[in-house]
């Protein structure tokens, strides 16, 4: 313990208190991690941990399979999670529940024999009722709203009640707006604590939004890391922006108040930053925007706006539709060379890039069926867990030998594999987003089920209504299959995807026309 102790005295940063001391324990623990993901610190203080959860304290042993599961090592968290905490004693069972689910969903264990899917489904039904009960007696239920997006079966509204829940556990009583400024063009500022962080996707999806801006426009990092991106990285540019300002972690909030001058700022952190959010809650601007950082309806006193479009969301006078699309993307225009529809004698790729914990037993479920119809074909997975592959392979039986497992690799690299592929089999509830859009860039044919939140009809606005998005997985399947066995349909699909690619720039002149709009209402008050 004593090792453990000198290290949080050394690497704890600032942070907002939070009601729980198992929370506050495990929040400080994350933040110390994610300064850099894979220093020697976070090894020392993973070995610390370890120590600790040996000798029986099961605090430590939660904070450490927190730590694990944050960093992607999947099969080392399932380890602690049966080593240390089969039957504890000290730990709350919602908390419990909770990170059985995350390690159950990221090592797909839901796939290795009929009890396991059973328990999976019964760990969902008692973070439901979790959320349930907390909504209704105002208690902060110790999950962030980002993660309930991405349990299956939890709907639109209780996710939409818990980040309101949320909103008042940050600050119940947030500021009124500030003062009308004099300015007749309005000011932009875009603010996050992702910005700097290397292989982020939010810095990559909007690195070149900023040289087509045509407002005055300022960029705000909070909490960057403490290693500095590397001139190399694809978000290197935006920290070259002249009016580009971080601020690091050991700096106050009211430090940073004064800092932030522009007339609208768009959040691109919302819930998944306690500290941004307690930020906003200050009201540093007239006029605040949620977006993409937060894929769902938000109602709090410091949100003025949410940037959608006609499939996310039904219109409303807080939400400033984009017609092309609200999901921003970085990439140039189309210069992938048009091909022919690939001949039937040459094996057909499926694929889905995503991390296993968005997978679901009906996805899979689905996608087993795809390759039962489709007897040329392959669907390449990502391989990031030795679990996660043993537990679908005994799912696919015989269909496993058809599954291949490929590396995480460098962003270029991933670009380049894409394009070799035919048909992106995008996940549900919870859309694939960013690899969507590397997808359709690379012209891969992107299949989706039409999803009840936000972040399951991320697919159909990116896809733009061509056809490619099922009702319901059966649907989903007849698609997919339909694609493999009539390649003149697959061929018109990937050029209709080619010929309707949306830039930066025009994504920017659409934003822009609503700025100045609400910015104009506002004046006119």
């Amino acid at each position: 313990m004593l090792l453990l102790l000198l290290l949080l005295l050394l690497f704890l940063p600032s942070l907002s208190p939070f009601p729980s001391p198992l929370h506050n324990h495990i929040t400080s623990l994350l933040n110390i991690h994610k300064l850099n993901p894979n220093s020697k610190n976070t090894e020392n203080l993973i070995k610390a941990l370890n120590e600790s959860a040996k000798c029986g304290n099961e605090l430590d042993a939660y904070g450490l399979t927190c730590l694990l599961v944050d960093s992607e090592r999947w099969d080392e968290s399932k380890e602690v999670m049966d080593l240390y905490l089969e039957e504890p004693k000290e730990l709350p069972e919602e908390a419990l529940t909770f990170m059985r689910y995350k390690v159950a969903s990221a090592t797909c264990d839901w796939a290795a024999s009929p009890s396991n899917r059973e328990k999976y489904y019964t760990l969902i039904e008692k973070i439901k009722k979790h959320l349930e009960n907390a909504v209704e007696t105002q208690t902060d239920p110790q999950i962030q709203p980002f993660d309930v997006l991405r349990i299956p079966t939890i709907s639109e509204a209780l996710t939409e009640k818990v980040s309101t829940l949320r909103s008042k556990i940050i600050n119940p009583d947030p500021s009124p707006p500030p003062k009308k400024s004099s300015n007749k063009i309005p000011t932009i500022g875009y603010i996050s604590h992702d910005l700097e962080k290397p292989g982020h996707p939010m810095p990559f999806l909007i690195r070149s939004i900023f040289d087509h801006h045509t407002l005055p426009v300022s960029i705000y990092s909070i909490d960057p890391p403490s290693t500095s991106l590397s001139p190399s990285d694809p978000a290197f540019p935006i920290t070259t922006h002249p009016n580009y300002t971080s601020f690091p972690s050991s700096l106050p909030l009211p430090s940073i108040l004064p800092n932030i001058t522009c007339d609208i700022l768009i959040d691109l952190s919302s819930l998944t930053s306690t500290k941004v959010s307690t930020l906003l809650s200050l009201r540093p601007s007239p006029i605040q925007i949620s977006y993409l950082g937060y894929p769902s309806p938000l109602k709090n006193p410091w949100t003025d706006y949410q940037i959608t479009d006609p499939f996310i969301l039904p219109p409303s006078p807080t939400h400033l539709s984009i017609p092309s699309g609200y999901y921003v993307n970085s990439h140039p225009s189309y210069s992938i060379p048009r091909r022919s529809p690939p001949p039937k004698n040459i094996t057909f790729t499926f694929t889905n890039l995503g991390r296993p914990n968005k997978y679901t037993p009906e996805t899979f479920d689905t996608w087993l069926s795809i390759l039962n119809r489709c007897p040329n074909s392959e669907l390449h997975l990502l391989s990031t867990s030795s679990l996660s592959r043993k537990n679908l392979n005994t799912l696919a039986g015989p269909l496993s030998s058809r599954i291949k497992y490929v590396p995480l690799v460098p962003q270029l690299t991933h670009l380049n594999r894409l394009s070799n592929y035919n048909v992106y089999l995008d996940t549900s509830p919870y859309n694939s987003h960013t690899l969507t859009v590397d997808a359709l860039w690379r012209g891969c044919v992107v299949v989706g089920v039409r999803g009840e939140t936000w972040c399951g009809k991320v697919t159909e606005s990116l896809e733009g209504g061509g056809g490619l998005v099922g009702e319901d997985f059966s649907e989903y399947e007849d698609i997919a299959v339909r694609l493999y066995e009539d390649r003149e349909f697959f061929f018109m699909q990937r050029e209709r995807i080619l010929e309707k690619w949306v830039t930066a720039e025009v994504w920017v002149k659409e934003l822009e026309e609503h700025l100045v709009r609400i910015w104009n209402e506002y004046e006119d008050q």
